[in-house]
């Protein structure tokens, strides 16, 4: 992927940060940090975020700042498991070859302690995974190597299921560039009201 493009998306973080929360009726943004992090680092930061049960809301959010920026993503939806075990997930599709995931950390942090394994998750990598299925699966068996090292024993192979499996397109929810309308943000509720102000009055975007 273009390195601008990637630039921008790491550029995304203070946006989804305070975006996010009003799109979810939230006093502040601690939601969507780890905890773990923020006591071993000290403050929340890029190195803190996780986005943990909210991929839906961080997506809808960076895809309205990237269309601000001419770049256009697909909305992908998976479904796997069942009954209690039943997980959903979304992200962004570049160009119908890049992934484009701002809560991808919440299935690789699996044990949420600080250590080895966790500091590579957040520490030596971007908060939001870009790239193509083949690197998110060398993502996969890198983070597992260290893993496996460091407790002796393997992660879930169905952890990639998140990003293969029974994937839908729903780019249709991506409706964000719609809600400068204020007509329009009224119609869909009082939050998408609140963000529509927000974004009428966000200059640094």
């Amino acid at each position: 992927m273009n390195k601008n493009i990637v630039k921008l998306i790491n550029n995304s973080y203070k946006f989804i940060n305070v975006a996010v929360p009003i799109l979810e009726s939230k006093k502040n943004n601690n939601f969507l940090h780890n905890d773990e992090m923020i006591k071993k680092i000290g403050n929340k930061s890029r190195r803190t975020f996780e986005g943990n049960n909210n991929c839906g809301a961080c997506c809808y959010i960076l895809d309205y700042y990237l269309k601000k920026h001419n770049i256009k993503t697909k909305l992908i939806l998976t479904k796997n498991g069942h009954g209690k075990y039943k997980n959903d997930h979304c992200f962004l599709l570049y160009n119908n070859k890049y992934i484009i995931d701002p809560t991808y950390r919440q299935f690789f942090n699996v044990n949420n302690k600080y250590n080895k394994y966790m500091i590579n998750l957040f520490v030596n990598n971007s908060f939001v995974f870009v790239g193509t299925y083949k690197k998110l699966e060398k993502f996969f068996e890198k983070s597992n190597n260290i893993y496996e090292n460091h407790y002796n024993y393997k992660l879930d192979n169905d952890l990639l299921n998140n990003w293969f499996l029974n994937s839908v397109d729903i780019s249709y929810k991506l409706d964000g560039d719609k809600l400068l309308d204020i007509d329009y943000a009224k119609n869909k509720g009082r939050y998408f009201t609140n963000l529509h102000y927000f974004l009428k009055n966000y200059k640094s975007i």
